[in-house]
Parts: structure tokens; C-alpha cells; sequence
């Protein structure tokens, strides 16, 4: 009887049924911020430069295939870890330099590209940053071939193949 002569307002039911309500227009507003700081950036509205770029590629990985090039990729330890790269294959004059690409599977900002220099008959370079697992691609500065593989944050050796178009 006590209960019926207390205020609305010290009640448990009415609170809990303004609650409910109340914890879904939170989770609302939490999700637009969610979508608006983070928009997709994989929408795209040009089919023919996609189709273009992905015959380049393919024409790339040929290249490749057709001087049988490989490479074994040697991640150090540490926070900066020293990048040594063996290339071998049937190349005329081995080039000067080569880039790394490292591409984040879904973070574009975390995107790495890092110019591995000649010394000697391996090329090396230095990671900036070691994150979690990442595509590699690796070619020349004259973009005439490319290999691919891809790395893990506990790699130590990655190796490098042309990919094929399967």
C-alpha cells in the first residue's frame, strides 16, 4: 500500500519504461556518428578505368611471369624493422631500386610505400611501421612488372610471386 502513495517519479516502472526508449535514440545517434566519420571509400563509379587498370595489372603479373622473377622478403625485429629483399629471376640489369607497397586489407590510411635500396645483390629498406596483416606488391620504379604475397604482423619471411588471374 506504501507503493501507491509514492510520486510517480520513485517508481521503478516508469523509469524503466522511459529507458528503453532512451537507450535506443543513444545507440541512434552513436551509430549516424559511427557512418559519418568513417565513410566508405570503396564505392566507385568508374567501371571503365577499373577494367583498364585490372587488365594492366594482369599484363604486369605476365611480365613477370615471363622472366621468372621471385622474391623472399626478410622482415627484422624491432619497433623499425630492417626490410631485406632477394629478387632473382632472368632480369637483363637488375633496377636500382625497388617500391614496396603495403596495403591495410581495410584501413586505406595505414597504407605503407617504402623504396627498397640496391646494396649489393639484395635491395633493403626499413619498415616505419608494423601493423597487423598487409597486401604486398612489389615493382620496379618503371612499373614493368609486379609481384604480390602478403604479410602478417608475426611474418619474418614473406615470399613474392606474380599472382595469377585465377
Amino acid at each position: 500500500m506504501s507503493n501507491d502513495l509514492q510520486p510517480w517519479y520513485r517508481q521503478f516502472w516508469p523509469w524503466f519504461l522511459i529507458a528503453l526508449p532512451a537507450v535506443a535514440v543513444c545507440a541512434s545517434l552513436y551509430t549516424v556518428y559511427l557512418a559519418a566519420s568513417a565513410p566508405p571509400a570503396l564505392v566507385v563509379d568508374d567501371y571503365k578505368k577499373i577494367g583498364l587498370a585490372t587488365r594492366k595489372s594482369y599484363e604486369l603479373d605476365e611480365q613477370a611471369r615471363a622472366l621468372n622473377l621471385e622474391a623472399g622478403l626478410t622482415v627484422g625485429a624491432g619497433d623499425a624493422p630492417v626490410l631485406t629483399l632477394t629478387l632473382t629471376g632472368t632480369l637483363e640489369q637488375a633496377p636500382e631500386n625497388l617500391v614496396l607497397k603495403l596495403s591495410h586489407p581495410t584501413l586505406s590510411e595505414r597504407d605503407q610505400r617504402i623504396i627498397l635500396l640496391a646494396e649489393g645483390d639484395v635491395y633493403v629498406g626499413v619498415l616505419p611501421i608494423r601493423q597487423a596483416r598487409y597486401y604486398v606488391q612489389l615493382e620496379p620504379a618503371d612499373a614493368k612488372w609486379r609481384l604480390s604475397g602478403q604479410m602478417h604482423a608475426d611474418s619474418t619471411t614473406v615470399m613474392l610471386a606474380p599472382r595469377s588471374q585465377n
